[in-house]
């Protein structure tokens, strides 16, 4: 009988050994997935440089450079809102 209660006992400490486990491997993936997905979403680029764009047949120049083309808080506008807003002038060949 005391065999038998020793199994028992051996059996449960594995059993518990085993859930144990694969509880602290779920915990470090969900920690994992989390810390990932949060540095990806806090993940902010900018540029530093200018925007270039080059083609052979087609050339725009700003005329009035003293207004530059500021897009900060920008937000889209309908058709009729931005009739109302400066407008830039632009000559092309």
């Amino acid at each position: 009988m005391k065999n038998m209660s020793e199994e028992k006992a051996l059996e449960k400490h594995r059993n518990t050994k085993k859930t144990l486990g694969i509880s602290v491997a779920i915990l470090l993936l969900l920690i994992s997935v989390i810390g990932i997905s949060y540095a990806y979403w806090r993940l902010t680029l900018s540029q530093t440089g200018t925007n270039r764009i080059t083609s052979s047949c087609l050339e725009l120049t700003l005329t009035k450079e003293e207004n530059e083309i500021n897009l900060e808080d920008a937000y889209p506008l309908t058709d009729e809102e931005g009739r109302q807003t400066t407008p830039y002038s632009l000559s092309g060949n």
